[in-house]
């Protein structure tokens, strides 16, 4: 990986897939709202945050609890959608 914003690096490489998904709506695969809502629950759930280690990473960086809890909210908004 690059060196710089590791952030910015990131966010780059997640923001070229969704490109392409704009610029190409006919990739998107069909998938039926229920197993969608099913997936999204699953794996954006709070229980998945803890079990990933995710917030505890956080925390080892030295995050505020307030960004925390907007990850933890984010999470919690996606997995209800």
């Amino acid at each position: 990986m690059s060196e710089g914003n590791p952030i910015k690096t990131r966010s780059h490489l997640i923001l070229k897939p969704i490109k392409h998904l704009i610029g190409n709506a006919q990739d998107l695969p069909d998938v039926p709202p229920r197993q969608l809502r099913e997936h999204l629950q699953a794996s954006f759930g709070y229980t998945y945050l803890r079990q990933s280690g995710l917030l505890k990473k956080l925390r080892i960086e030295d995050h505020s609890e307030s960004l925390i809890s907007g990850v933890v909210q984010g999470f919690a908004t996606a997995s209800i959608r």
